[in-house]
């Protein structure tokens, strides 16, 4: 139970900024205006909405499979530009590429933070 506790407390923000990537993320093809460019726009919104389930559950449940599924969409929102043929775009691309990269960032802090001497999410 204190293991869970002090991960809640010293990952709060890091869990508070990934859900607020996710709900970027989402509405980013209106804001960015890219939503002309379906693959972009499908991608970005799919994976801001996932970003944005799994923020929450990290926030309310933190488990070490939310931290990988948030790496992993990372890295698929760092590789989806040149996969889904969008690296032409430079808003999307650099916006898709940014958010993989800050995502990844914070869900990879949390998880290694155990080496640098804070709790990590339980398994």
């Amino acid at each position: 139970m204190s293991e869970v506790s002090n991960v809640k407390d010293t990952a709060d923000w890091r869990n508070t900024s990934t859900l607020a990537l996710g709900v970027w993320l989402f509405i980013s093809p209106g804001f960015l205006d890219f939503n002309t460019l379906q693959a972009a726009t499908a991608n970005t919104a799919a994976l801001g909405a996932i970003l944005t389930v799994l923020g929450g559950i990290a926030m309310r449940i933190p488990r070490k499979w939310v931290l990988w599924s948030i790496i992993a969409c990372g890295a698929w929102l760092v590789v989806a530009p040149f996969a889904l043929g969008f690296q032409g775009e430079s808003t999307p691309m650099w916006n898709s590429v940014a958010c993989g990269l800050a995502g990844a960032a914070l869900a990879g802090w949390q998880f290694f933070a155990p080496q640098l001497g804070k709790p990590a999410a339980v398994s």
